[in-house]
C-alpha cells in the first residue's frame, strides 16, 4: 500500500513517486562526487574541484529536465475534459523537477563545500593538542 494505506494511490501520489525518480536521474546524472574525487587527486582545490564538476554535467542535467517539462507543457495548457485528470500529475512533475534540477546544479556543490568546512571544524577540534613542554 502506498503512503500506509489501502486505497488505490491518487494520481498526485503517483505523480510524487515519478518526481522522485526523476529528481534521482537528475541527481546521479550530476555526478558531482566522482567528478570531484578525480578533480581532487589532480591537485585542483576543492571549491574549484566542485564547480568544475557541476559545470560539467551542466548540459545533460538540464538536457534531462528540460525535455521532461517541455513534454509535460502541453498537458498543462490542455483545456480538453480528459486532460483536466492529468493535470495535477503534470504540474507536480513540471514545477517539482523544475526546483529539483536548480537545486541539485547550486545545492550539490555547495553542500560538498559545507561538508569540507565541516570536516576541518570537526578535525581542528579533535586534533589532539601538542603538550606543553617541560619548564614552560
Amino acid at each position: 500500500s502506498l503512503y500506509g494505506s489501502s486505497r488505490k494511490p491518487t494520481r498526485e501520489q503517483l505523480a510524487d513517486l515519478d518526481l522522485l525518480a526523476e529528481t534521482v536521474a537528475v541527481a546521479v546524472a550530476l555526478q558531482p562526487l566522482l567528478d570531484e574525487l578525480v578533480r581532487l587527486a589532480t591537485g585542483e582545490d576543492l571549491e574549484s574541484a566542485a564547480v568544475g564538476a557541476a559545470q560539467d554535467r551542466l548540459r545533460a542535467v538540464l538536457l534531462t529536465s528540460l525535455t521532461t517539462i517541455g513534454g509535460l507543457m502541453p498537458l498543462m495548457f490542455e483545456k480538453n475534459l480528459q486532460a483536466q485528470f492529468l493535470l495535477p500529475m503534470a504540474a507536480t512533475l513540471v514545477f517539482g523537477l523544475g526546483i529539483a534540477t536548480l537545486l541539485v546544479l547550486f545545492l550539490v556543490p555547495a553542500f560538498i563545500g559545507i561538508g569540507a568546512d565541516l570536516r576541518a571544524l570537526l578535525a581542528a577540534l579533535w586534533r589532539p593538542r601538542a603538550a606543553p613542554e617541560p619548564g614552560e
